[in-house]
């Protein structure tokens, strides 16, 4: 299994952050390759805003999530 981690990387001449989700050999479910993306939500401590990811690519053999530039890690660095 891959160890989760975010990194900023260059998509589309934009630099996006970056999370992998699973290796690049794991099928995905198709929800999440079509339709609409679910809505996800930032706090900072005082506001709740919605958030959308952007789209899913493949960097080095790993499957990853991308979006704005953000500060966002994994739940298991943080815990």
């Amino acid at each position: 299994m891959s160890v989760k981690r975010t990194f900023d990387h260059l998509i589309e001449g934009n630099v996006m952050r970056c999370i992998t989700i699973a290796p690049q050999a794991v099928e995905l479910p198709s929800y999440l390759l079509q339709g609409e993306k679910e809505r996800g939500y930032l706090y900072d401590g005082e506001n709740l805003e919605s958030w959308y990811w952007k789209g899913i690519t493949i960097i080095e053999g790993e499957r990853c999530l991308y979006f704005d530039q953000l500060e966002l890690f994994p739940f298991s660095e943080i815990a």
